[in-house]
């Protein structure tokens, strides 16, 4: 790696030292993980960029402040991602993905997929469970401190109610990145990466409705974050297209009460929009081209076929928050980013999906 005074601009306001930071970090940020670089000594970059060695050491410190760069011992200077297991530093590049232990089973797929970006990068992946139904924070409390303490950043699925909302704020002012995964929270000064619930639900409404659909009806468990995003997108695709939203048009389903099945026949909806199997399992009188489900491909029952199924792409929601992370640990100052990824819509078939009857 070699490097010209011609790179700076002595007559620029900006100090020596922080072009000279500028220039090592874009090196060290487009060095491949099994590179093995490691940057010149002090004394070498200092001939190079022809600057005093203290102008050298300021730059360098702030690339190790940042957590571009580590110094070992007997090796030099080597950026992060190039790294070995066996360097005593090797904590120092380490994302953190903190996750409720209820939804670990459920992500597995999006989880083998993090661990191979956050790779690809430099970096391993260190997963923290907690316990927690939302009405008691101290077990994601002492999961996030155990994450910030060992890891260069951090990826939190929360509360999805967003109960968590002052914890999330205390964390996302200590020093290592967070962000925030598969939770649309609004009004946050936090980098999120999520999925688009609310084009997907205003596509899909308007797909009903162009099918001559007038009486849709939008079905929740919780009215929590996700929810109230979906719902946004309901109520703008009714109004797109002429028609006023009722409260009639929306119906809460706590189960296991067994009057939900009547109560929504009294509703007369002739098309049906949810976020779970198990809701539009008690529709009888729907036709299954009719009916929108928002949930994974896995898992669905044999009587759902036909439905319109929408699904978040895990590999890119995955891939974009290692991304995200990764961003936020070479730029700590970085602006802070809401990523949200479109959702795939596809029509459920027996034949495709593999579900045995």
């Amino acid at each position: 790696m070699r490097f010209s005074p011609r790179q700076l601009n002595r007559k620029s306001s900006e100090p020596l030292y922080i072009q000279v930071f500028h220039i090592l970090r874009q090196a060290v940020s487009e060095t491949a993980p099994d590179s093995g670089m490691v940057l010149p000594s002090t004394t070498e970059l200092a001939h190079q960029f022809k600057v005093s060695q203290n102008t050298i050491r300021a730059a360098m410190r702030m690339l190790v402040e940042s957590r571009l760069v580590c110094r070992i011992r007997h090796r030099g200077t080597v950026p992060v991602s190039c790294m070995r297991p066996e360097d005593p530093q090797a904590d120092n590049r380490s994302i953190g993905l903190v996750f409720p232990m209820s939804a670990y089973d459920f992500w597995q797929p999006v989880l083998k997929i993090m661990h191979e970006a956050a790779g690809i990068k430099g970096f391993s992946l260190d997963i923290y469970l907690y316990n927690g139904d939302g009405t008691d924070l101290r077990d994601e409390h002492r999961a996030l401190q155990q994450a910030l303490r060992n890891c260069s950043g951090i990826i939190l699925y929360g509360d999805f109610r967003g109960a968590d909302r002052a914890l999330v704020e205390q964390f996302n002012r200590e020093r290592p990145p967070l962000v925030l995964f598969l939770i649309d929270q609004e009004n946050m000064d936090v980098s999120l990466v999520a999925s688009d619930g609310y084009s997907a639900t205003s596509e899909m409404t308007e797909k009903l409705l162009r099918k001559g659909c007038r009486r849709p009806l939008f079905c929740y468990r919780n009215l929590n974050n996700t929810t109230q995003v979906r719902l946004a997108g309901f109520k703008d695709a009714l109004q797109r297209s002429g028609l006023d939203f009722k409260p009639e048009m929306t119906c809460r389903i706590d189960f296991p009460d067994r009057e939900i099945p009547a109560k929504i026949a009294r509703l007369k909806p002739d098309s049906l929009i949810c976020s779970a199997y198990s809701e539009a399992m008690i529709v009888k009188d729907i036709p299954p081209e009719n009916i929108v489900v928002f949930a994974a491909r896995h898992g669905l029952d044999y009587r759902h076929n036909g439905i319109n199924l929408v699904v978040s792409p895990t590999d890119l929601l995955g891939q974009a928050a290692i991304d995200e992370v990764v961003r936020r640990i070479y730029e700590p100052k970085a602006y802070r980013r809401k990523i949200l990824v479109r959702m795939e819509n596809e029509v459920f078939n027996l034949k495709t999906a593999g579900a045995n009857k």
